[in-house]
């Protein structure tokens, strides 16, 4: 194969590659099933019974583990978990 055709390709799958990449990170947030934290700050009402992932870091948990205290919650400072 003819080198150029070949660089060509290359270019043309890399460019195609990038693309999707953009793609995907300007949709992502739409297609996420979970609500976002802004989301539950502003509206934790709509949300309540529905399944959502949260991130965050434990700073305590108390002795039957049945609780404990995370450092990421929603401005409204309502824990979202039970």
């Amino acid at each position: 194969m003819d080198r150029r055709i070949r660089l060509l390709t290359a270019g043309v799958l890399l460019v195609g590659t990038l693309g999707l990449c953009v793609h995907y990170g300007a949709t992502h947030e739409a297609g996420w099933p979970y609500p976002t934290g802004e989301q539950l700050a502003t509206d934790y009402a709509s949300h309540v019974g529905e399944r959502a992932l949260v991130f965050g870091e434990v700073r305590s948990v108390n002795e039957k583990g049945s609780s404990c205290e995370c450092c990421t919650r929603p401005a409204s400072s309502r824990p979202i978990w039970s």
